[in-house]
């Protein structure tokens, strides 16, 4: 919260101080919620990359449904643990020429679609997270005529917090680009969402994957994201056509940001005029991040980075700096 800065901060963050860049990584709805504040299951607790097929009966619970990722599960999970991208792991595993081995991968957003989106709706049992407590100090504060939210997250927290704050909902690629009084806002989720999917080519009409993706001899998909009613497998088909998860994964000839075009080209419009940038659990690992949207910073004036610990924010700050010379300012790092 700006409000929270200390007497030598106050500067950080002031009356039309230009566009705000919010970037969420993992670590933003991993740490959403404060038990002191809101009930919350642990079971559902958003994961960090590196639990993503963790052992965790809900978890393990929904990798069972998929056997392709289940049979892949150990092998993902020792990579992971070495600090292997997913989204590098799947290319790679989604290289080899073996068609069968080739079908496992194309399992594997399917379960993330179906976990991350249990993890959004029972996660929170009782109260808000921290993502309404963001949205609506800057609402409140009235000090950014631009507001960007840039998200690597597939989850639906922002969306579930923009709802009440807001009124807003999200029904097509264009409701990601809004005014509020006297506010611009886009929300900008780069490597997809649970509730986005991509039309089969050619389409199909059975009634679950388990009739289409094992047996496909491809996976080539329409450009077009389509928001879908949900993340279950009877809500993967709209105007009865399967839909396949529109999230970061390896398909031919697409790049490791999922989303459409012209939200990708919103971001870039935007991040070289964002004068203020905050940063929420984000590693910045994620190079294609970094080459695209942050090197191309030129008017940052004040940059924020949140994460767990002192130690993991200075990596970030690093990372972002070595990304883009330019934000080598003051440095606003903060644990917690």
């Amino acid at each position: 919260d700006p409000r929270d800065a200390r007497p030598s901060e106050e500067v950080a963050f002031r009356p039309n101080a230009g566009p705000l860049l919010v970037i969420l990584g993992a670590g933003a709805p991993y740490d959403c919620v404060d038990g002191n504040t809101s009930f919350f299951d642990s079971r559902y607790r958003p994961p960090l990359v590196n639990d993503l097929f963790r052992h965790n009966d809900p978890f393990d619970a929904i990798l069972n449904k998929y056997i392709g990722a289940r049979s892949r599960a150990d092998q993902i999970r020792s990579q992971l643990s070495q600090n292997v991208p997913l989204e590098d792991l799947l290319r790679q595993m989604e290289s080899v020429e073996n068609v069968s081995l080739k079908r496992t991968v194309w399992q594997v957003p399917l379960y993330l679609q179906e976990l991350l989106g249990e993890i959004g709706e029972r996660y929170v049992v009782a109260g808000s997270t921290k993502f309404e407590t963001m949205i609506a100090a800057i609402m409140e504060l009235s000090w950014f005529s631009e507001v960007m939210i840039l998200s690597v997250n597939y989850d639906l927290f922002v969306e579930r917090a923009l709802i009440p704050l807001m009124g807003k909902f999200f029904r097509t690629p264009a409701d990601y680009i809004w005014s509020c009084h006297d506010q611009k806002w886009w929300l900008i989720k780069l490597h997809g969402s649970v509730n986005w999917g991509r039309r089969l080519i050619p389409t199909s009409r059975e009634n679950s994957w388990r009739s289409i993706v094992p047996l496909l001899p491809d996976l080539v998909l329409e450009d077009d994201i389509t928001i879908l009613a949900g993340h279950n497998d009877d809500q993967r088909f709209h105007n009865g056509e399967f839909h396949y998860p529109a999230l970061a994964l390896p398909v031919a000839g697409k790049t490791k940001f999922v989303c459409p075009q012209e939200h990708l080209n919103e971001a870039r419009r935007f991040v070289t005029r964002a004068s203020n940038v905050l940063v929420i659990g984000f590693s910045g690992l994620d190079k294609h991040v970094l080459d695209d949207l942050i090197t191309p910073m030129r008017s940052v004036e004040r940059l924020r980075v949140v994460c767990g610990t002192q130690v993991e924010g200075d990596k970030t700050w690093d990372r972002l700096c070595r990304a883009n010379p330019k934000l080598d300012i003051s440095n606003s790092v903060f644990a917690g």
